[in-house]
C-alpha cells in the first residue's frame, strides 16, 4: 500500500490500548522500510511504553534513520529508566539535535549531567549544537548562572 495509507494506519494504533498494539508496532518498527512510517511508530512507542517495553524504545533510538531517532527522543518519557543506554546513544551520535534532545530528557532525572553538557557546549564550534545544549541546560536550575553568563557574553 501507499506510504501515506501505512502512516495513517500506523497512527491509528495510537488510539488502541498499548498492550494490544505493542507487538504490531514492534513488527512495523523492525520490518518497515520507509522511515516515515517508522517515525510514526517511534512517536507512539516512546510516548506510551512502560518499563516492560523500554527495549522497544531503545530500538527506535538506535534506528539507522536520524528522523526516527529524533521522533523517539522528542516523545521519550521523562521517567525512562534505561539512562545508561540513552547516554550511549547520545555519545555515539554526531547529530546535535539528537544529543541535545536526549540530554534535555535525561537532565531532569540526573542533574549531574549538566557538567558533561557544559563541557560539550564549551568545546563545540557549531552554533546550532551550542544552542541545543543551552536549551538542554535550561532543565537544570543550577545551570541558570551559567546560562545567564553565556547570554550576556553573546551580546
Amino acid at each position: 500500500p501507499n506510504v501515506n495509507i501505512r502512516m495513517a494506519a500506523t497512527a491509528s494504533l495510537r488510539k488502541v490500548d498499548f498492550s494490544l498494539a505493542v507487538s504490531t508496532l514492534e513488527k512495523i518498527l523492525s520490518q518497515e522500510k520507509d522511515y516515515r512510517v517508522r517515525v510514526t511508530v517511534a512517536r507512539i512507542i516512546a510516548s506510551k511504553a512502560d518499563l516492560e517495553n523500554e527495549d522497544l524504545v531503545l530500538q527506535s533510538l538506535r534506528d539507522q534513520n536520524e528522523n526516527v531517532i529524533i521522533a523517539a527522543a522528542e516523545a521519550l518519557k521523562n521517567d525512562f529508566s534505561k539512562t545508561d543506554e540513552v547516554l550511549s546513544v547520545i555519545r555515539s551520535s554526531n547529530n546535535f539535535r539528537i544529543q541535545a534532545t536526549l540530554f534535555k530528557k535525561l537532565l531532569a532525572q540526573n542533574p549531574a549531567l549538566s557538567s558533561e553538557i557544559r563541557a560539550e557546549y564549551l568545546q563545540s564550534k557549531n552554533e546550532y549544537q551550542r544552542a541545543g545544549l543551552l536549551s538542554a541546560l535550561s532543565e537544570d536550575t543550577a545551570s541558570y548562572l551559567f546560562l545567564a553568563k553565556e547570554l550576556i557574553e553573546s551580546e
